[in-house]
C-alpha cells in the first residue's frame, strides 16, 4: 500500500522520494461502493514535504490544489470518508511527542524500544490528556488508538517487538475487563485507569527482565569456550569486537563485565564507530558510563573505538564478534546492523577460532 501511495503521488503531483517523506500511517478501513458492488480497503497515509521540495505539478486529472486545515475539511467537497482517513492519521501533540522519542532513538534494541513504548503509554495514562476524558469508553478508545500509533509509527523497522508488547498489554487489560465478576466497559473510569496502570507496570517490569536470560546465556557460552591453563585458572583476558548500538548487546556485555572483571580477567572491547551517526561510539560511551563508579571493574575494562574501515585490524585478535539486530520483521526474521556481514566474514578469514554471535 505505501508503495502504491507513493506511485500515485508521483503520477499526480510529480513529487518523488526526494520531495516527500512518510510522516504517519493510519489504520486501514473498508468502504463499500454500492453502485459498483465493490468493497474498497483504504490505507491512510500522512506525508510531509521535505525542505527544498519542488513545486507541485499536476497531470491531466487535476486543475488546482489548496492546503486546508483538518478542521476545515467539512467545508469542501471531497472523496467519500476522507474525514475517516484523516482521523486515523491525526494524533494529539502528546502522542506525537511520544512518537518522536521512538523515532529519534537509534541506540536501543528492539526489546528496549518496546519497553520504552510501554513507558510512554504509561506516561500518557497518567497525563492530562487522558485524565480529561469523562467516560471509560472514551478512555479505552483513545488509549487503544495511541497504542496503535506507538506500535506502527514509532520505529516501523523495529516495530515488531513494540507491536507485540503493546497489543499483548491491551489484550491483558481486555481479559481483566472480561473476567467473571468484572464490569466490562461499565467499570468506573478511575478503576479502569487503575487496571491499565497496573498491567502496564507489570509488562514494563517483565520487559526489563526479558534480556537477562539472553545475557546469562551469552555469559555461559563464553565460559564454555574457555581453555583453562594447566593450573585450572581463568584466561587472563578476552577480546570482543562489536559495532553500532543494541540494547541486547549492551546487556550481554554489561553482564559479562560484571561477572568476569572482579575475577581479575581483563576485558578488551573494540567498538566500530558505525558512521554516519556514530552509534558505536555512543554505545561505547554508554557502556563505560555504567561502570564509572566501580573502580575495580574499570581497572580490568579496556574500551577502544576505531573507524569502520579498520575492521580487519580489530577482528584479527578477537575471541568474539557480537552483533545486535537492526530490524525485526513481523515473521521473526532479523536484519543485523550494517557492516555485520563484512565483520563476520573478515573475522572468520583472519581468525577461524573467533566466535561470531
Amino acid at each position: 500500500p505505501q508503495s502504491a501511495a507513493k506511485r500515485e503521488i508521483l503520477e499526480e503531483t510529480k513529487l518523488s522520494d526526494r520531495d516527500i517523506s512518510i510522516l504517519r500511517r493510519g489504520k486501514p478501513f473498508s468502504l463499500k461502493d454500492e453502485e459498483l458492488h465493490t468493497e474498497w480497503t483504504i490505507h491512510p497515509f500522512a506525508w510531509q514535504l521535505k525542505e527544498g521540495a519542488k513545486e507541485i505539478s499536476f497531470d491531466w486529472e487535476h486543475t488546482e490544489f489548496k492546503f486546508v486545515r483538518p478542521e476545515d475539511l467539512a467545508s469542501y467537497d471531497h472523496v467519500p470518508q476522507l474525514e475517516v482517513g484523516l482521523e486515523r492519521i491525526l494524533v494529539s501533540e502528546e502522542t506525537e511527542r511520544g512518537l518522536k522519542v521512538l523515532r529519534d532513538d537509534h541506540e536501543s534494541g528492539a526489546q528496549a524500544l518496546a519497553v520504552k513504548a510501554l513507558q510512554i503509554l504509561l506516561g500518557m495514562v497518567r497525563g492530562s490528556d487522558l485524565q480529561s476524558l469523562g467516560t471509560s469508553v472514551e478512555f479505552w478508545r483513545e488509549l487503544r488508538w495511541r497504542a496503535w500509533h506507538l506500535a506502527k509509527n514509532g520505529r516501523p523497522s523495529m516495530g515488531a517487538a513494540a507491536e507485540a508488547k503493546l497489543f499483548k498489554t491491551l489484550e491483558l487489560v481486555n481479559r481483566e475487563l472480561q473476567a467473571p465478576g468484572s464490569e466490562g466497559m461499565g467499570i468506573p473510569l478511575t478503576n479502569l485507569r487503575g487496571v491499565v496502570e497496573s498491567v502496564l507496570e507489570y509488562k514494563i517490569a517483565e520487559g526489563k527482565q526479558s534480556l537477562e536470560p539472553i545475557a546469562k546465556a551469552f555469559l555461559e557460552y563464553v565460559k564454555s569456550n574457555w581453555d583453562f591453563d594447566n593450573e585450572g585458572e581463568l584466561p587472563k583476558s578476552t577480546n570482543i569486537v562489536t559495532l553500532s548500538a543494541s540494547g541486547t548487546t549492551h546487556t550481554c556485555l554489561s553482564t559479562l563485565i560484571e561477572e568476569l572483571a572482579p575475577k581479575d580477567m581483563t576485558i578488551n572491547i573494540t567498538f566500530l564507530e558505525s558512521r554516519p551517526n556514530f552509534e558505536g561510539a555512543t554505545a561505547a560511551t554508554k557502556l563505560v558510563e555504567s561502570f564509572t563508579d566501580k573502580s575495580e571493574v574499570m581497572k580490568r575494562l579496556n574500551i577502544e573505538i576505531i573507524p569502520d574501515a579498520s575492521v580487519a585490524t580489530a577482528v584479527v585478535d578477537a575471541d568474539y564478534v557480537i552483533f545486535g539486530g537492526d530490524k525485526v520483521i513481523p515473521n521473526g526474521n532479523v536484519s543485523n546492523k550494517i557492516g555485520s556481514c563484512a565483520a563476520a566474514i573478515t573475522a572468520k578469514a583472519l581468525k577461524p577460532a573467533c566466535k561470531v554471535v
